[in-house]
């Protein structure tokens, strides 16, 4: 008989425990009384809250849907509300006031800090008329936003507000109030919610030198101008704008200074995994710095290889010029690669002199002429008006044919501009360089009115 419960106790203490929570169960409500309580059901036009109450408050879904129309609480979320009204056995709730409900709560909008819903309908002194279901309240300008922007942007826009103060000319209504108050219900829910590590999305808000803040939904973040991108030196404002939506990972968070240092590039792919980055590996490519120390240069976009001083013997390379270059050792934990020139040492034809006769090789071939490898690891452009292809058919077809890739060909240098090698077949230099000094000699003479003879300008020409 001792396993067979005691059902009237049960029954005793469950009546008993009725009795004591419905005790505890606050009875009556005033409008705009302010009230807490957890999500405890969602239909299709209500949201139903358990608040302590004989029974449950009910908020209309539209209030609490964003601006795209979803909803972002669910079942077991706690939010916060005001009371209505309380009216055959059941209590309405509101997160903001609007149409009849604020005219019969107008007063308690006010004192209790109850957010209102207006429509901003005119541009007026000092600020914007905004309708409040009927009430004529004022915003001024400094009130209508966190940072006030342009009058388009606001008018004719319905937005919440919170009143601050009613007297004999009306009410005075502040949308900035509210937005801090948003802004700091959302800071304490990330405070819980972000993790270091984690990937956050949010909206690019201003563009400053040192980097660009993002606003993550009531606090900003920081991403420093290190972490945007994996290429260096890169313009913020060429590479980012203003409202750009972007996805960032939390590097550090500060709660106590208010800091969150967040990463852009730590979400793209880190270009350090490419496989094309081994010991032996050679690269075309552009010199990206010039330190006194030697010269930089990009072999994948975001990372970049050191060409020592040494390599170069003395000579000053040149930002914007093309090397080949082979690398000699990479660190991936430091992010550091040393490079070599890649074809043997660096000699007289480094010192690159117009009309110099050099040795060339085809590494590559455009329509508009052949690229040559000299034997520094530079390479300079044969462009076709310096050779004989014909103007009409395939000039890649004659240039492919005439210089096959790695073939060898005896070349000059026709001229050197901001690290570009500009190339030309032998004797043409001293061609080009003779007609530059006969078309400027005769531009002299026809300045000073001496023009003399145009078949004396032409002697001793080599044509």
């Amino acid at each position: 008989m001792n396993d067979i419960p005691d059902f009237i106790s049960v029954d005793e203490d469950f009546a008993s425990l009725f009795e004591e929570n419905s005790r505890s169960m606050k009875i009556e409500f005033k409008s705009g009384e302010a009230v807490k309580g957890k999500i405890t059901l969602i239909d299709k036009s209500s949201i139903f809250v358990d608040f302590g109450a004989r029974c449950e408050g009910i908020i209309p879904l539209g209030e609490v849907l964003d601006n795209k129309g979803e909803l972002e609480l669910k079942v077991g979320d706690e939010i916060e509300a005001w009371v209505l009204n309380d009216r055959g056995g059941e209590i309405s709730l509101t997160v903001k006031l609007s149409g009849d409900a604020l005219n019969e709560t107008f007063e308690a909008a006010y004192s209790e800090k109850i957010p209102v819903e207006g429509k901003v309908i005119e541009e007026r002194k000092g600020g914007y008329t905004v309708n409040l279901s009927g009430n004529m309240a004022f915003c001024p300008y400094s009130q209508m936003d966190s940072r006030p922007g342009d009058a388009s942007l606001y008018l004719g826009q319905t937005f919440s507000f919170l009143i601050t103060k009613i007297d004999d000319r009306g009410a005075v209504v502040s949308r900035r109030d509210y937005l801090k108050i948003l802004a700091e219900k959302q800071r304490e829910k990330l405070q819980e919610e972000l993790v270091e590590g984690d990937e956050i999305e949010g909206v690019i808000r201003r563009i400053e030198r040192f980097g660009f803040f993002v606003d993550l939904g009531g606090v900003d973040g920081l991403v420093p101008a290190s972490e945007v991108s994996w290429k260096r030196n890169v313009d913020l404002n060429e590479f980012v704008s203003v409202g750009d939506q972007v996805s960032c990972k939390i590097l550090a968070l500060d709660w106590e200074k208010g800091r969150i240092t967040l990463s852009l590039r730590a979400c793209l792919q880190d270009p350090w995994d490419s496989d094309e980055l081994f010991n032996g590996a050679t690269f075309e490519a552009k010199v990206s710095s010039v330190q006194d120390f030697g010269a930089f240069v990009e072999l994948i976009e975001g990372v970049d290889g050191l060409l020592h001083i040494s390599q170069f013997k003395g000579i000053q390379p040149q930002i914007g010029e093309t090397l080949k270059v082979k690398i000699d050792s990479v660190d991936f934990d430091q992010h550091r690669i040393s490079l070599s020139l890649h074809k043997g040492e660096v000699g007289e034809a480094v010192e690159i002199v117009e009309a110099k006769e050099l040795t060339g090789t085809v590494e590559n071939i455009k329509p508009y002429g052949v690229f040559m490898g000299l034997s520094d690891g530079r390479s300079g452009l044969l462009h076709v008006s310096q050779l004989d292809v014909p103007k009409s058919g395939d000039a890649t077809k004659t240039l492919e044919k005439n210089y096959a890739k790695g073939s060898e060909h005896k070349i000059e240098i026709l001229k050197v501009e901001a690290g570009k090698i500009s190339l030309c077949l032998p004797g043409k230099a001293a061609a080009a360089e003779n007609t530059s000094k006969l078309l400027n000699d005769l531009h002299k003479k026809s300045n000073s009115g001496s023009f003399g003879s145009l078949g004396g300008m032409f002697d001793g020409l080599d044509l």
